[in-house]
């Protein structure tokens, strides 16, 4: 499995220890096949919101409707698998999200 949860997970105790606004949404199939979702849920419970495409109550990240919202100082962070990033800058672009505020790192 892999884990491209960790710097973001960082980034998110580095800003809730500041006391910044932010939030953290996360994806994947199943909360037991996700890294840190316990943590996550215990120690930041209010700035992370979590989709499970393949729970009993399936839930799935809408990236238009989540950048259709983002405000005009929010800086977005996307880490995970190729597609997820290319839907997230495509989506910024149609959305008019300038891309320096669009931060990205793939791991390939």
């Amino acid at each position: 499995m892999r884990n491209y949860l960790t710097p973001l997970k960082a980034m998110a105790e580095a800003l809730a220890s500041r006391g910044a606004d932010f939030q953290l949404h996360y994806s994947g199939r199943a909360p037991q096949e996700m890294a840190f979702v316990n943590d996550l849920r215990r120690h930041l419970p209010n700035r992370c919101r979590f989709y499970f495409s393949q729970a009993q109550a399936p839930t799935r990240l809408d990236v238009s409707a989540l950048l259709g919202n983002a405000s005009a100082d929010t800086v977005i962070y996307v880490c995970g698998p190729t597609r997820l990033i290319d839907t997230v800058r495509q989506t910024a672009r149609r959305f008019g999200i300038a891309e320096q505020r669009v931060q990205f790192e793939s791991f390939i």
